[in-house]
């Protein structure tokens, strides 16, 4: 079972992905830094490897959402934020 823990400060958030005490993920957001969709949930394929810009983080009911414009269609959305990654080079 997956661990999360966010961390907030005053320009960013953080968030560590755990399981089985082993780190899975760390991803530092900040506002205007662009990501990629990369969901833990390997079943879960809706918008699978688009890039977005991050334009904020709001929570819903306890869950933390990201507001995100993405980059192929210049369209805004909403998405969870564990569903975010670091784009690797």
């Amino acid at each position: 079972m997956n661990y999360l823990d966010y961390k907030h400060y005053e320009d960013r958030t953080v968030l560590e992905v755990t399981r089985n005490g082993e780190l899975i993920r760390a991803v530092d957001f900040k506002p205007g830094n662009h990501y990629v969709v990369n969901p833990l949930n390997k079943q879960k394929k809706k918008h699978l490897g688009r890039y977005v810009m991050l334009k904020g983080i709001e929570s819903d009911e306890g869950i933390l959402s990201a507001e995100v414009k993405y980059l192929d269609t210049n369209r805004s959305g909403k998405i969870i934020l564990d569903d975010l990654d670091n784009i690797q080079q």
